[in-house]
């Protein structure tokens, strides 16, 4: 049974002991009490409201039992456990901080679950050229020049339905790509033969920033010209050949403009024009007039020693023949002429034409 000790003359601490090894101090605040059956009603008052508090502040006695001490003591063990079955799920990784415009930007995030529950994935301030699938976390995108600047405070975060975590704050960074030079190039063929296709397109290089703007000087007669894409297209005739001098293609983008260097175009033909005139002497030097002459013939060949026939013309009169559909190369030619007994002469000067 506990006892109170205290003192008549002023308000001191009191020893309250139920076991020699569990104590406790308690001041009293109260006046001083004299009268038996009021200390007995305090130490009552002590026993049932403050006996608690001892236990549960000094624990059990080191000997003997005291089956009310250790109920009390498991009760409080029980009430301060506290329920950590469900584990937050995790998630990281490292956005990238910058991205160029034009270019496609793309982030997921690493995320796992302790308990494997169905994730599901937030954004706060995301940028409006950035996509987000709120199943897998990930963001992707391309940011066009409208876009160019900071975008701060970017914050992904995954809940399994009872905890959240996120990574941390991050911020993306668009700049402008860096244009190159408006350029053109390329090589346009500087030959063509009659009746033959023509055709050549500049190369250019931009970066698609602005749209171009094709035009040309001197351009041939015989050419189509595409101002949307430089294109030089075109078939010339027999009547073109000659060369075509000084034509230069330019590039405008609305900023800049560049320029291929001039150039020729030479349409060649693919046929010769053979003339001759008809002999007025024999090898004798005996005169022969129109009337005795039977005709001409026309001898070609790639080799000028080795030329074959190519056309037998039965007319003194004629003094021209065009030869057509020449291969590139070199061609030679030699005419004779005979009278109406057949008697041929031997060849004329070698004459020769390069197709190109």
């Amino acid at each position: 049974m506990p006892y109170v000790l205290f003192s008549a003359t002023k308000k001191r601490p009191y020893k309250l002991c139920t076991h020699r090894d569990l104590c406790s101090i308690i001041s009293l605040s109260h006046k001083t009490y004299q009268n038996r059956d009021v200390m007995r009603n305090l130490k009552l008052s002590i026993t049932y409201t403050s006996l608690l508090v001892l236990l549960s502040a000094c624990g059990g006695g080191g000997g003997g039992s005291n089956s009310t001490e250790n109920n009390h003591n498991d009760n409080i063990s029980k009430g301060l456990t506290q329920d950590n079955s469900n584990l937050a799920p995790l998630i990281n990784g490292i956005p990238s901080a910058i991205i160029t415009t034009g270019s496609t930007y793309q982030f997921m995030p690493e995320s796992s679950d302790p308990e494997n529950a169905n994730l599901t994935f937030e954004i706060t301030n995301k940028p409006l050229w950035l996509n987000f699938n709120p199943a897998t976390g990930e963001l992707s995108g391309t940011p066009a020049s409208s876009d160019v600047g900071l975008f701060s405070d970017i914050l992904v975060t995954v809940t399994d339905g009872v905890h959240v975590s996120s990574l941390p704050p991050f911020s993306i960074t668009v700049e402008e790509k860096s244009l190159s030079p408006l350029q053109i190039s390329g090589s346009p063929p500087l030959a063509v033969q009659e009746n033959s296709a023509y055709s050549f397109t500049p190369a250019t290089t931009n970066n698609g920033a602005n749209s171009l703007l094709f035009s040309i000087l001197n351009r041939p007669s015989w050419l189509a010209f595409d101002s949307a894409t430089g294109r030089l297209s075109g078939t010339p005739a027999e009547s073109d050949v000659g060369t075509y001098r000084d034509i230069q293609i330019f590039v405008n983008d609305g900023v800049d403009e560049a320029s291929l260097e001039r150039f020729n175009i030479t349409v060649t033909s693919t046929s010769a024009i053979l003339s001759w005139v008809a002999p007025s002497t024999r090898v004798d030097n005996s005169v022969i007039t129109l009337s005795e002459l039977g005709g001409f013939k026309i001898y070609s060949g790639r080799d000028a020693t080795d030329l074959s026939l190519l056309v037998d013309i039965a007319d003194p009169t004629v003094n021209e023949y065009k030869v057509d559909g020449l291969a590139t190369g070199t061609h030679f030619f030699a005419v004779t002429v005979y009278d109406q007994f057949m008697v041929e002469s031997d060849f004329s000067s070698i004459a020769s034409k390069t197709i190109y």
